[in-house]
């Protein structure tokens, strides 16, 4: 009871933080559950990843709560690469599709994680890329700069959209003017 005998639970909650566990769970628990992280993280990993569309950019990330972010390119204001300490070390980077109102400063945008280096350079630039195209043709902008410019920068476009475009299954939108 109330005079500090072991039958109460106050004193045992004050007898496991006396012994130095401060935790509301087991001793044991960190034991049983440790070995559970590697496996978390690998699941975690192996479900990420990205799409690039004709029309859209697409990710995914998580396993117990899987997001799946869809993003039309004409949508994105910003692309963003970044690489933490750990992902410059073994070498992979961030790149984040940022857009209005998808609460960007505390993570919810489309972005493709730990994907390597070059995958993520080439990535940033297909994005952008795209983006300008999405803007033209919404907008109905023509290209002014001389024939020389315009033709590189169609090639440059082709070449970067035939090779991120291989695995496009997306069929042209009917409804699209």
């Amino acid at each position: 009871g109330s005079d500090g005998s072991p039958s109460s639970p106050r004193s045992a909650s004050t007898a496991s933080t006396a012994l130095g566990w401060p935790w509301p769970w087991p001793w044991y628990a960190p034991l049983v559950l440790g070995p559970l992280v590697p496996v978390a993280a690998h699941l975690k990993w192996c479900h990420r990843g990205h799409w690039t569309g004709s029309h859209h950019f697409a990710t995914r990330n998580g396993f117990l709560r899987r997001r799946t972010k869809v993003v039309p390119y004409y949508r994105i204001q910003t692309v963003i690469d970044s690489r933490t300490p750990f992902q410059r070390r073994w070498r992979v980077a961030t790149v984040t599709a940022d857009t209005a109102g998808s609460l960007s400063l505390v993570g919810h945008d489309a972005a493709a994680v730990d994907v390597d280096a070059a995958t993520a350079d080439a990535l940033r630039d297909t994005l952008a890329t795209r983006l300008r195209a999405a803007l033209a043709a919404r907008r109905g902008w023509t290209d002014d700069r001389d024939g020389a410019d315009a033709a590189t920068d169609a090639g440059a476009r082709t070449a970067t959209d035939a090779g991120a475009n291989e695995d496009d299954d997306d069929p042209p939108d009917a409804d699209r003017p």
